[in-house]
């Protein structure tokens, strides 16, 4: 994933290059023009003297997804996801939308727009859960209005992870892998609240707990993206295959036209 250069502590004029960390797989390289991956950026990376905000955005990404899949598939009889409100505002919605900040500054576009629309949707999706925000209680008795509400609400952020998804297919197969599962979940838990609301509990239950199972193996993936990312930071000499993908693939390019 996107990982910040660095230059060794010297003097501003006479300093040079430490190796810098690939864009695209976080592979070290002396220089700025070869990569073990094939892909480097064209020009240097500017030393900003700042980390890497990336794995912190994982690490809470993956935990919280994780444990909210726990409660989709009902494991150990746990249904309600109220306790996981810790999670959803104080380490995922607030965590990620400092970190993409961090992103933001460094000039990495796409990872400031994921981690700051997750954690505005974990924050969202906590405030929805707090009793007393009152979210689900103006509803009253009405649970058909109250489902369809949660499918409009989910349905939207469907389309938003399908735009991510085709984004990331420039990036490395575990980020596809991870889009791709959430974007599973999330069809599938749409389809359980509009299910639901047309009096169906039963497959709607079978459906969240489907999108439950998907969502627990796109944080497994998270998780292993992450270790991949502790390894390198931490000089392990340990490279995790990330199935980095060609330059050439799903590259468009507008063709002149010759006069």
């Amino acid at each position: 994933l996107l990982l910040t250069g660095r230059r060794s502590i010297m003097s501003t004029t006479e300093r040079p290059l430490e190796p810098i960390a690939c864009v695209v797989c976080g592979g070290r390289k002396q220089d700025i023009d070869h990569c073990n991956c094939g892909r480097s950026p064209k020009k240097e990376v500017p030393w900003h003297g700042f980390g890497n905000p990336t794995p912190l955005a994982i690490a809470a990404f993956s935990t919280t997804l994780t444990t909210l899949s726990l409660a989709l598939m009902e494991w150990r009889g746990v249904t309600i996801a109220n306790l996981f409100i810790a999670n959803f505002i104080f380490y995922a919605g607030i965590t990620m939308i400092i970190t993409a900040q961090w992103e933001l500054v460094l000039g990495h576009s796409f990872p400031y727009v994921v981690f700051s629309s997750f954690g505005a949707f974990y924050l969202g999706y906590g405030a929805i859960l707090v009793p007393s925000f009152g979210v689900a209680a103006a509803f009253g008795d009405d649970t058909e209005q109250l489902n369809n509400a949660l499918g409009f609400y989910l349905t939207i952020w469907t389309v938003l992870i399908l735009i991510f998804a085709i984004g990331a297919l420039r990036t490395n197969l575990v980020f596809i892998n991870i889009f791709g599962l959430v974007l599973i979940a999330f069809i599938l838990l749409d389809a359980s609240f509009f299910v639901t609301a047309d009096g169906d509990p039963i497959t709607g239950r079978r459906l969240r707990i489907a999108g439950g199972y998907f969502a627990f193996f796109a944080g497994l993936h998270g998780f292993y993206l992450l270790l991949a990312q502790v390894f390198e930071m931490m000089g392990f000499g340990i490279i995790l295959p990330l199935g980095v993908i060609p330059d050439n693939w799903f590259r468009f390019q507008r063709k002149e036209k010759h006069k």
